[in-house]
């Protein structure tokens, strides 16, 4: 190990299977893991990790209002410095979304690995108050987020526009206010894709008489005439005319 190094060691240990790396031995690579990572957030946290709670609950009490996502939260503005802080220098990262083919039973905080669909939502409110949130993982290494978080922001931002439950204040807006929030949204990295066209179609499917001609005007402000091949074939399926 000295002379070629832990991977080479590893890579070995491995290729050598059951009749090298037992059950102890794996126990044992986690524990001191484990230890190692517990020490490094004592050091971080100066301490204080048993009243920290975690980091998707500091999260969740610096951006959680009880406002429409149609407005602005003065709570996330007045913690936006402790925010950035919690992601740039404690490195908060979500955990992933869960997989479909596993079981949707989800406890919070969340117990196997993969995030709550309510942080999800905590997520989204972010990206869509404060859209730079996303440099702020990106400049710690999380450059997935855009893919991670895709379908859920942009449905997210289309919803917020066309609420299922419209507030009496509610004012329909024009295709270019949704065009321009849109376009901010995929300069940082996020794509309206042809499923997600697909998916957005069939989410307003019921109100499409009222809001589809918006809707469709702003898919092919983004992506041109081309995309009405993919909403021509969605509204046929759904046996919807133009």
């Amino acid at each position: 190990m000295y002379k070629y190094g832990r991977a080479h060691a590893l890579f070995h240990a491995v290729r050598l299977g059951e009749s090298f790396i037992t059950e102890e031995v794996v126990q044992g690579l986690i524990a001191r893991a484990f230890t190692r990572l517990i020490t490094e957030a004592l050091h971080q946290l100066n301490g204080d990790l048993g009243i920290r709670k975690n980091d998707m609950e500091t999260f969740e009490h610096l951006t959680t209002c009880k406002f429409s996502i149609t407005r602005i939260p003065t709570r996330f503005n007045d913690h936006l410095n402790e925010i950035k802080d919690l992601i740039l220098n404690h490195n908060f990262i979500p955990f992933p979304t869960r997989p479909r083919t596993l079981p949707t039973i989800e406890r919070y905080p969340s117990e196997d690995g993969y995030e709550h669909s309510k942080c999800f939502s905590l997520i989204l409110k972010s990206v869509l108050i404060y859209p730079d949130i996303v440099k702020c993982w990106k400049q710690i290494g999380y450059h997935n987020i855009c893919r991670d978080l895709n379908d859920i922001v942009i449905k997210g931002m289309f919803i917020m526009f066309f609420p299922m439950a419209r507030p009496e204040d509610w004012v329909c807006p024009t295709p270019e206010i949704i065009v321009n929030k849109l376009r901010q949204l995929i300069n940082l990295g996020f794509e309206l894709t042809d499923n997600l066209i697909k998916s957005i179609v069939e989410l307003f499917e019921a109100r499409f008489d009222m809001i589809g001609e918006i809707i469709i005007k702003v898919f092919v402000l983004i992506r041109g005439q081309d995309v009405m091949k993919v909403v021509t074939t969605v509204l046929t399926e759904k046996k919807y005319v133009l």
